[in-house]
Order: C-alpha cells, then structure tokens, then sequence
C-alpha cells in the first residue's frame, strides 16, 4: 500500500459519524488499513524502535509511593503484590516511638478489594474509618456505572452490613459517634444532589440536604480538626458550605455564607492563636482568593477577619490546616510554592532543589502531627515523597521512584526560562538538559499547553531520559 487510506465522506451534517459504529466491519477493516500504512511508513525505524523500547522498559521498576500514615493508635497501608489488579488494605499497631516500620505481628488485613472483584470489574469510592476505629465503611462500584453500594465492616470480628440504599454516590462521611454515617445520593444525571443521615442498625436514612439546582455538585467531607462536618455545594462559578458539630450529628447543618453568583468559597476548621476557628478560602476580594477567618462559634460571613489579603500577583489554591501550622499553596509566576506560618514563628517558604517541578501537600497526617508529607517531582528528578518538620522546615526524603540503571538526577539541569508571547504576555518555559550539553547547539523537544487556567507542571519521565541521552 503506497497511499494513504482515506476514510469514507458521507454527505450529511458530520461525513465521519460511520466511524463511531466501532464494530462494523467497515469501521475495523479501515482501521486495519491505518494501521497496515502506519507500520510500512515507519518500517525503517522498527529495530529502533525496538531498541528504544528496551531501553526505556529497562528504567523502569513498577512501584507505587504510599506509605503507612499514622492515625490514632495505628499505622494505616496498603500493599501491592506482583500479579494483583488491586492494592489491599492494612493496618498495624503504631510503635511507641512513632517510627514508620510495620508491625506484622500485628498486621490486620482491612479490604482485599481482589477477593471482592473475584476476576471481574471494581471500583472502590469511600475508604472510611470511625473515629474509635472500629469500623470500616467503604463503598463498591462492581459495574463501572461510578453508582455505588454501601458496606460497614465490623474490624473486631470482620461481620459484614450491606446498607440497603441504591443510587448512592459513593461517599460516606463518619461522624464522631461512630454510629452515624452520611452518604450521598446521585440524581437521574448521575449529580449528588441529596444528603442522607444514617445510623448504624437502623434501615432507615434521614433526607438532611436536598439540591434541586443542576449545577450544584454535593460533597460532604470531616474537617482537618476531626470536630465539624462540612457540606460543600459547588457549581463551575460559585459555592456554598454548610457546617454541622461532628459531635451533634442529629443536629442541623448551618449556613456559612449562602450562595452568591460568582463567590467561591471553601472552609476548614482548625486552631489560631490557641483557639477553634474557622479558615475560609474566597474570592470576593479578587481572583486570586484571599484567606480569612472567624470563630468556631461565628462562621458566617459578617464575621469574616482578613487573614492573608489578595494578591494581584499569588494565586491561593488552597491551604491546610495543622496544630502546629498554616500551611498555604500558593502559585505565583506559575510556580507551585508552599508557604507555612508555624504557630508564634515566622513565616516561610519550602526550599527546593530544582528551578522548575511539581509540588503539592500529598498528605497533612494527623492534626496534631509535628510534620506533613510533601510529593515532589521535576523533569530530572523522579516523584519524591518528603516529610516536611513544620516548625524549622527540615525536610526528609522518605521515599522516592526508582530508575534502574545508572542515573544520577543533578547530572541532568533543570531551568526555568521566560518567553515574550506576541501580545507581550510572559510565558514560563520549563527546561531540561544534560549539564554538557547547556550552552551548546543541541536539539530541542518543544511541548506546551494552555487552557482553562490550568497549569502545566513539570513532570519526570523515564522515557524521556532516553531524548536527554
């Protein structure tokens, strides 16, 4: 075949809407022919292609980065065996001195979703532990249809409870009883709209929450503090929270700030200067959002006090709560930064290696925990995990990627460059080389994106050693 295939034109409003018929003969014997042409086009390259692939395969060691975090008197895990679709899920008793070693003496096996799938299709949606740690609830999607059914799993003597509600989201959010759960419902555009209450033992579930607006999504989640219940409703442009006493769960949820077309919010529930209080994320200041804050027994918005104002300059994606600190992920210039503002210290900025990577809070652990983890990547450095001490800022690599083989990440430079579009916009440029190679002629990969205000973070990747190479 010299040239070619060209796919059938119907005359009709889209000439190519045969091809979605993906099973007709047609469609497969032009997608043979593609791939027939594809193949005598590149048949030069093939023992290249080949090599390449060896190559790149030879870096690789399949591994994954999770770690056992600490919860209360446990050390909670999962583990993936060779051959297992799915990672199980463990715990151990926590040793007194806080280390990270597993205890397989006391190893329990919580959920072994590749028993539950038995060989065919699953998905697991919540993962959720009761406060006294006594209870798993976790929720199953066993078609794909992301609709989830609901289970308790009693730890001390593994009985099992299939709630008897359909339709459900999946999420399962545990108040500080250990008895009440909430889980949301999905309505016929597959959208949580609905909050129901439910207590273990019963058959029945309470309505708490209703959202009739289409384009308000409905999430219910505990706050960093483990004391308050927050329920979030969110639509593209505009937000609203609701906050109830984990310890009062009968009670109602209340209002923080009722919706406003174009005000985004988000709150969270930890301590400042020594007292409960409550941290709020918006943007009625500005793009950008500012922080604020207000009592734990005034959370509504005429009692917001400006914490960190907007900045023209910083973005404010997000922040995280701690004893110990105020953790805040800014963006500025297009770069990811975390900034910590340590109780009664002086706030910093978290120092990394290269000039241009990926960053973000991959885990806070427990409330009280004097550290957080941190994952961190670049384009010459594989994905890290870091343990970040948030009172001095010292960091720990606790676990890292493996790549087989000789590589030593600081042989490769990472810079970070600027560019001036045609309408004088400064657009950031992330840069990899070999150190040799700087300062010389060399070709050059070019690969860019932009849309929806999404950033494009560096990423590491074993294929692309063999491009550096």
């Amino acid at each position: 075949m010299s040239h070619a295939p060209i796919a059938r034109v119907d005359n009709a409003a889209d000439p190519y809407r045969w091809l979605e018929n993906r099973d007709s003969a047609e469609v497969l014997d032009y997608l043979k022919a593609e791939n027939t042409y594809l193949e005598q086009q590149l048949s030069e390259q093939l023992h290249l292609r080949e090599t390449l692939f060896q190559e790149i395969k030879g870096r690789i060691r399949e591994t994954d980065l999770s770690l056992p975090s600490p919860w209360g008197p446990y050390l909670y895990y999962q583990r993936t065996t060779a051959g297992d679709e799915y990672p199980r899920h463990y715990r151990c008793r926590k040793s007194a001195d806080g280390a990270l070693i597993v205890d397989e003496a006391s190893e329990q096996l919580l959920l072994d979703p590749n028993a539950l799938a038995d060989g065919g299709f699953i998905s697991l949606g919540a993962f959720s532990i009761s406060p006294d740690h006594q209870r798993l609830a976790y929720s199953l999607d066993t078609s794909g249809e992301e609709t989830y059914q609901l289970f308790v799993k009693e730890l001390t003597d593994d009985s099992l409870i299939e709630l008897p509600f359909e339709e459900c989201a999946g999420s399962m959010t545990w108040a500080n009883d250990s008895q009440t759960l909430f889980f949301g419902e999905l309505d016929d555009t597959h959208r949580p709209h609905k909050l129901y209450r439910h207590r273990l033992g019963t058959d029945a579930a309470e309505l708490v929450f209703h959202e009739p607006d289409g384009r308000f999504f409905l999430s219910c989640y505990r706050s960093s503090s483990e004391r308050q219940l927050i329920l979030q409703l969110g639509s593209k442009t505009t937000s609203e929270a609701w906050v109830l006493d984990a310890a009062t769960p009968q009670a109602s949820f209340s209002c923080v700030a009722p919706r406003e077309e174009g005000h985004e919010y988000d709150v969270d529930h930890g301590t400042l200067n020594g007292d409960w209080a409550w941290f709020i994320r918006s943007n009625q200041h500005g793009i950008n959002f500012a922080l604020f804050s207000a009592t734990e027994a005034a959370p509504s918005r005429a009692h917001w006090h400006l914490l960190r104002e907007h900045d023209p300059q910083v973005m404010l994606e997000g922040f995280s709560l701690n004893q110990q600190a105020l953790v805040l992920s800014l963006r500025e210039g297009g770069l990811p930064i975390i900034e910590v503002q340590p109780q009664g210290q002086a706030a910093y900025r978290v120092q990394l290696p290269d000039a241009a990577y990926s960053l973000y809070v991959q885990d806070s652990l427990e409330f009280d925990s004097p550290a957080i983890r941190l994952r961190y990547e670049a384009l010459n450095r594989p994905a890290q995990v870091r343990q970040l001490e948030l009172a001095t800022g010292a960091q720990l690599v606790l676990k890292q990627t493996p790549v087989l083989g000789p590589f030593d990440a600081d042989s490769y430079v990472s810079q970070r460059l600027w560019a001036t579009a045609a309408d004088g916009s400064q657009v950031p440029i992330s840069l990899v080389a070999k150190r040799e190679v700087l300062g010389t002629s060399a070709p050059l990969y070019l690969y860019g994106y932009g849309a929806y205000g999404e950033s494009l973070d560096p990423w590491f990747s074993h294929a692309r050693l063999s491009l550096l190479e």
